[in-house]
């Protein structure tokens, strides 16, 4: 697989990483003006890094005592 095949898959849409989450996608642009959520702009568009996403996650994991 090419490098630019493997960057376009970890880089995700609004509505990609909204089902990715489980969310709506106004949930996301919530959480992105709010900065609550790692993401990038291209232009006028957002991106999600998958691996950033999941580090975010687990950063923010709550786990029982």
């Amino acid at each position: 697989m090419s490098d630019n095949r493997k960057n376009q898959r970890r880089s995700m849409t609004v509505k990609e990483i909204a089902e990715y989450l489980g969310l709506t996608t106004k949930a996301i642009y919530n959480r992105v003006h709010m900065r609550r959520i790692p993401y990038s702009k291209l232009g006028s568009s957002l991106r999600f890094d998958k691996e950033a996403i999941d580090n975010w996650l687990s950063k923010n994991t709550v786990l029982p005592e």
